[in-house]
């Protein structure tokens, strides 16, 4: 009896047969051997079947549903069979960058209280051409910040100890149809610490064609798990559910359907610093919290700098500039390093135009 692999990496798939080769090939071409394909064709009719049988490769594993049972349920049945230590996503039209199991294996092999580690990635448009590099929180204090309001790992990138999810019965739920991996996450981080690598592990395909009825759910979805996770998290937290809505329409456009208006920016800024103080009140000895104070109080500078003129915008820069005279100075310094960076990063882009 063959011994298990060590990584199971786990792609549900539904009619991707325009992206699903490259995925299947990233996998094969990782530079660390010890893993096991696992492929769930949730009913794909565009001839994902033949696509898959022409890969003669011991290491893919293929379950097919009988019929379309959606993304959910698939990763669900997917976490159930997986036999590796641990469980590594991918998405059917991504990339894994061929260094990617090798980094995240290390990384758990050399942290044993972490138990979930993401990456950043390279965001790539349809055609698979890159044009960003996007990167996540990495220690786990910023993690648990980020997660009070938003999802702070990229799902493709994430790799989990499987033991973690058998002994606390940790599964994809069935209730979200959308935003599963964000309510995944923020259960399982109550049992052990959160990381994401700085460097990419990814290439990201961006797509268009998100149904409004789906956009929708996963705007609600996303908003329910944010209020959940922060009464979880800070249960004195006097913020209410409507104030969390705010919170993410206003500060985070992307994840709902639109802006909130800005004649509103004040109450944005103290909301959003009344969340924090009481973050930072919960986790006041940790060693990370001074670096989480600057990013904090730099994004809501740059925030209020996007926001323009509103008929509150003086109210919300001096309750700013009260809360935390320095911000600007933290913003202006921001700035400076993510221009370093992306100069950094044009390299970056070239090499993944050449090799894609």
């Amino acid at each position: 009896m063959p011994e298990p692999p060590i990584v199971t990496v786990l792609i549900s798939t539904f009619n991707d047969v325009a992206f699903l080769p490259e995925a299947v090939r990233s996998v094969l071409a990782q530079t660390f051997a010890s893993f096991e394909l696992l492929i769930i064709d949730d009913g794909s009719t565009d001839g994902t079947q033949d696509c898959l049988n022409d890969f003669a490769d011991a290491r893919i594993r293929v379950v097919r549903n009988d019929s379309n049972e959606g993304l959910t349920r698939s990763l669900r049945r997917g976490v159930s069979l997986a036999r590796g230590k641990y469980i590594a996503r991918l998405d059917a039209d991504d990339v894994a960058l061929p260094g990617r199991l090798e980094q995240q294996v290390r990384f758990l092999d050399d942290h044993d209280d972490v138990i979930i580690v993401g990456g950043g990635c390279v965001l790539m448009d349809e055609a698979g051409k890159p044009f960003a590099i996007q990167r996540q929180p990495e220690n786990d204090l910023t993690i648990r910040w980020v997660s009070l309001l938003i999802n702070p790992f990229v799902h493709s990138t994430v790799m989990v100890r499987q033991r973690t999810l058998c002994e606390h019965g940790l599964n994809y739920d069935e209730a979200f149809d959308t935003a599963q991996d964000y309510d995944l996450w923020t259960r399982l981080i109550q049992h052990g610490k959160g990381a994401n690598l700085p460097t990419p592990l990814i290439r990201y395909r961006v797509r268009s064609g998100i149904t409004r009825q789906k956009r929708e759910r996963q705007i609600e979805h996303a908003k329910f798990i944010a209020a959940r996770t922060i009464r979880a998290a800070l249960p004195r937290s006097r913020l209410q559910p409507a104030q969390v809505s705010d919170l993410l329409s206003g500060l985070f456009p992307e994840s709902c359907s639109q802006r909130n208006n800005q004649a509103h920016v004040s109450d944005l800024v103290r909301l959003q610093c009344q969340l924090y103080s009481e973050f930072a009140a919960k986790h006041a000895s940790h060693p990370d919290l001074p670096s989480l104070r600057r990013k904090h109080f730099s994004q809501l500078t740059r925030f209020l700098g996007r926001a323009g003129l509103a008929p509150d915008w003086s109210k919300a820069w001096i309750l700013l500039l009260r809360t935390e005279p320095l911000a600007p100075v933290w913003a202006g310094l921001d700035s400076l390093r993510s221009l370093y960076m992306n100069v950094l990063e044009c390299g970056s882009f070239v090499r993944c135009r050449i090799s894609g």
